[in-house]
């Protein structure tokens, strides 16, 4: 059977976008920009089933993928669509509206809308769903598991946890139809340090994203609709906040902050320069190594090498990643890195907790009197006052990192799993100014990935450091 050949009628530009790749369908007429057109175009051409629309504010992220769905509703009658925001309050004030403005009529009209359960029907029986997350109330995402619907739209999906756009995968193409669209999930976002970026924009970034996954961005300059005085307004952000300005107008994917985050990505690109040292006499020049050793499944063993001063502060000089967990082989590479920088036992610290701790025990037994990382234990005596207590001894290593990071004493941080690792640590103030740093687990969930090359660096960085935070004894290398 044919497919139908909608057309659109809406009150600004129009585009034409090429269907060819769309079965029998030639050509379908939208007011798009640019970017919009890239997209709906990818989503017709049936190479993808996977179509993230990222960029910055204004950029037509919203309409653009809304469009997309309008047109699947004509192409496809009596299909089924949702699309999820992080809670019903966002959906009805900044969604909803955005789909009146938009949507085609008489295709959809008021009449046919359920306001109670926010159901839009088209006139050729297809429907679009707007359901909230709302992942704190239900965690396990039961509300989804009755879904029979052909796709999703995600919109910000960079407030969304990751579960549910897995969740989403396992429901779309759950309705029959005949004939049956691809089972597609279309996403919207601002840049994200999370999930998103490892999917989507990274591969992209190195054009090695391929099919069935797809990225367009989109900023402010690409959607030729704003007045002259919305993009001037938008200039009072960069005064106040460079930091979310390269976010949210220049779509940079390297400038999140959030209110938990405890370095900001602002000190962490001042960090991308090394630190000079030249003039400094060698003898005051040490290096420090900090090893985090894998300890199930797909967590990697890194060893972080840094080169620095007490007064000027420390760069990253080497990392090593290993996917293996062997404890001999991480025992020979930890041997190799001392004898290779010549760093003193005392300035390499390592992660005991798990395999790790075999590990310590071969270096001490062939007398490299290495110093041992357990994270949940109490912190140690502090000679430099912070003006807080911490929770644990990682804590205390990680609020004292952070301090450097803020008196732009550590360099040279270009590599690009780090700087996310450092970027997507958070914390937590409990009681009284007691600091807690997110648990590894929670920083899984927002990675996607262990944070083994932080955990790393920022061992390697109390090896710089403890020497004149804590009393602990000094060793020389036998």
């Amino acid at each position: 059977m044919p497919l139908p050949k909608p057309s659109f009628s809406h009150n600004s530009r129009i585009t034409n976008v090429d269907t060819a790749g769309l079965d029998d369908v030639s050509r379908i007429v939208v007011e798009t920009t640019d970017r919009q057109t890239d997209f709906i175009q990818a989503l017709l051409s049936g190479k993808y089933t996977r179509l993230l629309f990222g960029g910055g504010v204004g950029g037509g992220k919203t309409v653009g993928s809304l469009l997309a769905l309008y047109m699947l509703c004509k192409v496809f009658p009596g299909s089924r669509w949702v699309v999820i925001r992080k809670d019903r309050p966002t959906l009805k004030r900044n969604t909803v509206p955005s789909f009146w403005k938009t949507c085609p009529m008489p295709f959809f009209t008021p009449e046919r809308f359920n306001k109670t359960d926010l159901i839009a029907v088209a006139e050729n029986g297809s429907r679009i769903e707007f359901v909230s997350e709302s992942f704190d109330e239900d965690p396990e995402l039961t509300r989804f598991d009755g879904f029979e619907v052909n796709g999703f739209l995600l919109e910000e999906a960079n407030e969304l946890n990751y579960l549910t756009y897995l969740k989403c995968i396992e429901r779309s193409g759950r309705w029959r139809l005949d004939p049956m669209p691809l089972p597609l999930i279309l996403l919207t976002c601002n840049p994200h340090q999370g999930f998103l970026k490892d999917v989507f924009y990274t591969p992209w970034s190195k054009g090695e994203l391929k099919a069935p996954y797809y990225f367009v961005k989109s900023l402010v300059e690409d959607n030729p609709h704003h007045p002259p005085e919305y993009i001037k307004n938008l200039q009072e952000i960069k005064k106040r906040s460079p930091v979310l300005y390269r976010r949210l107008v220049e779509g940079s994917w390297e400038a999140e902050d959030t209110s938990e985050q405890l370095v900001s990505w602002e000190y962490i690109l001042k960090s991308k320069e090394p630190i000079s040292f030249e003039g400094v006499p060698e003898e005051d020049i040490h290096y420090s190594l900090g090893v985090d050793v894998g300890r199930h499944g797909k967590d990697e063993t890194v060893w972080t090498v840094l080169k620095g001063t007490h007064a000027l502060g420390c760069n990253v000089r080497k990392i090593v990643r290993a996917s293996k967990t062997d404890q001999r082989e991480v025992f020979d590479e930890t041997k190799r890195l001392i004898h290779k920088f010549n760093i003193p036992h005392d300035r390499v610290w390592i992660d005991v907790v798990g395999i790790g701790g075999g590990v310590y025990d071969f270096l001490v037994n062939d007398g490299y009197f290495v110093q041992e990382i357990v994270g949940g234990s109490k912190q140690i005596e502090q000679a430099v006052e912070t003006g807080f207590k911490f929770y644990n001894f990682n804590a205390q290593i990680g609020w004292n990192v952070k301090i450097l990071f803020e008196e732009q004493m550590i360099g040279n941080i270009t590599d690009e799993a780090l700087m996310n690792d450092i970027a997507a640590q958070g914390y937590e103030i409990q009681g009284e100014k007691s600091i807690r740093l997110w648990s590894k687990d929670k920083m899984k969930e927002k990675l996607r990935r262990s944070p083994d090359t932080g955990d790393s660096f920022k061992y390697g960085v109390w090896g710089q450091i403890y020497d004149i935070i804590s009393p602990l004894p000094s060793f020389e290398i036998f």
